[in-house]
């Protein structure tokens, strides 16, 4: 293996070890991370010993949830990077991109889901209704309230993409409802089950239904994080700060010297980080470098980096 490789292969390992292990809540959360792993495990043979929708509905949700805990430490990871010739503003849009993959496998799967109600509601299947069937998924559901309990106290800041916005300010609360329904999701499955180990007959129509209400709700909660995400990959301008940008642009066709600004061009490159572009026409006279310091100094206070190109008049 060429050695030039092997220092590559080491130095990611290295910053990901950095990343992961960077502090004490770090540390708990890969372990949280473990323990929720392997309940999903759990949760998937049980559904599948039982031929039970919800369940097998709840355990895609949390391998959302784990992959939405992988691409936080991503593109925590990422943004440490240097930047390149090629990306000229650094790594920090990984996370975006991860989160609008994930945002999207996951609608996918609740408009699968949705059929699947259907179907089974017009073709019901047989499910395990035996008492130690159901002792089997209460003692899940039971487990995964206590894991997901524990979740809300040590990984609510960081599951599903971390601080996103509708360009910047809707993706908390919807990750604060993402979080809470993971939560109360289990309590509804407990409720559920607990019904249907009393009334076993009912246990399918109990299935579907809550399968159906889980789906247009995690839809609920995945467009808006998806929308937000693929505004930022697009480059669209953030109306969050555009008002202030906006007085910028005012402030700086006022200096001394500047003609017009012209082709501006403003967009998140990553959640709460703003970059931009503007050309800046001036007078024969003008002095330049005057005129581009006071530039850069109107918008350091709003965005991260901004390019500014001078053109005289002819």
């Amino acid at each position: 293996m060429p050695t030039f490789a092997v220092e590559e292969q080491s130095s990611f390992f290295s910053n990901l070890k950095n990343v992961v292990l960077a502090t004490r809540k770090d540390k708990i959360n890969i372990v949280y991370f473990v323990v929720l792993m392997v309940f999903a495990l759990r949760e998937l043979m049980v559904s599948v010993d039982t031929n039970s929708l919800g369940l097998l509905v709840s355990t895609v949700h949390t391998a959302f949830c784990l992959f939405s805990i992988i691409i936080y430490y991503a593109g925590k990871m990422y943004a440490h990077r240097s930047s390149t010739e090629s990306m000229t503003y650094g790594f920090q849009r990984v996370e975006p991109l991860l989160g609008f993959i994930n945002g999207f496998f996951l609608v996918l799967f609740s408009a699968f889901t949705l059929m699947q109600c259907v179907e089974r509601m017009i073709e019901p299947v047989v499910i395990a209704t035996e008492p130690d069937s159901i002792h089997s998924i209460i003692s899940t559901v039971c487990w995964g309230l206590l894991i997901n309990g524990i979740g809300l106290c040590f990984f609510s800041d960081i599951i599903f993409v971390r601080e996103a916005s509708s360009t910047s300010s809707s993706i908390p609360q919807s990750q604060k409802r993402f979080v809470l329904f993971h939560f109360i999701q289990n309590i509804t499955v407990i409720t559920i089950y607990s019904i249907s180990f009393w009334y076993p007959s009912g246990i399918i129509s109990y299935d579907g239904l809550f399968s159906m209400a889980m789906a247009f709700i995690v839809i609920y909660i995945a467009i808006p994080i998806l929308t937000a995400n693929g505004m930022i990959l697009l480059q669209t301008s953030p109306q969050t700060v555009y008002p202030q940008i906006y007085a910028k642009l005012q402030q700086l066709q006022q200096l001394d010297g500047v003609l017009e600004y012209k082709n501006e061009h403003f967009w998140t490159l990553s959640p709460n980080n703003f970059v931009g572009s503007v050309v800046v026409v001036i007078n024969e006279d003008a002095d330049e470098q005057t005129i581009l310091k006071q530039a850069h100094e109107l918008f350091d206070s709003v965005l991260k980096d901004i390019c500014i190109q001078v053109q005289k008049h002819n």
